[in-house]
């Protein structure tokens, strides 16, 4: 099954592109982050920050999201789990309300 989600995915992000920039013409929050992952695994650190400040989020973020299911049966790592999906999500809403007014 993760695999699957995982051709999926890079499907979509070098053939497809962002749906959200191709119907609004705006970068969505999370635009910036593949090239940004790519160029840290890459041992690039500093162009991975250029393109995404909070890349380092990603990965957890989409983690937490796909096993929220398995987390619900173990109460405490379902709510740290649920807390960190909020915390993320408010960072990236700051950081792209941040980048649209600059």
């Amino acid at each position: 099954m993760h695999a699957a989600c995982i051709g999926v995915l890079l499907i979509y992000a070098f053939f497809a592109g962002c749906l959200f920039h191709r119907i609004t013409g705006f970068d969505c929050p999370f635009c910036g982050m593949t090239r940004a992952h790519l160029k840290f695994f890459c041992g690039e650190f500093k162009e991975a920050f250029s393109y995404h400040r909070l890349f380092p989020l990603g990965l957890p973020f989409v983690s937490v999201l796909a096993h929220m299911r398995v987390l619900k049966r173990k109460k405490p790592f379902f709510i740290a789990g649920f807390c960190f999906v909020c915390v993320s999500a408010a960072a990236f809403t700051v950081n792209y309300i941040v980048n649209l007014c600059s």
